[in-house]
């Protein structure tokens, strides 16, 4: 049996769920209410975004105008190795066409 003597944490992270269709249309929303750090910015053109270099506090503010305008769909806790990011279930044509085959489906 291992034990541990140093610090320990049950903090955890996690991902949400977005939908971003037009990332430029996102980009000018958000930028309304949350100025988006230049290092960010492209980040969010790709299907994973990576929110970690942003400090705790720049991260919720962040985080508040997303979810307030409307993006976020839903989140998945990970463990504590793992940084916060969004997954855009929107991140590029099929995908957008894979929701609208489904969203006709189901209505």
């Amino acid at each position: 049996m291992k034990i541990k003597n140093d610090f320990v944490t049950n903090s955890s992270s996690c991902s949400y769920i977005v939908c971003i269709p037009n990332v430029d249309k996102f980009l000018n929303e958000v930028e309304k209410v949350y100025k988006i750090p230049d290092k960010m910015k492209d980040s969010f053109y790709a299907n994973h975004i990576c929110l970690y270099d942003l400090e705790y506090d720049e991260f919720w503010k962040l985080h508040k105008a997303v979810s307030d305008l409307g993006y976020v769909i839903s989140f998945d806790e990970n463990g504590p190795d793992n940084e916060p990011r969004y997954y855009n279930i929107a991140g590029d044509k099929a995908q957008i066409e894979k929701l609208k085959k489904i969203l006709l489906e189901k209505s």
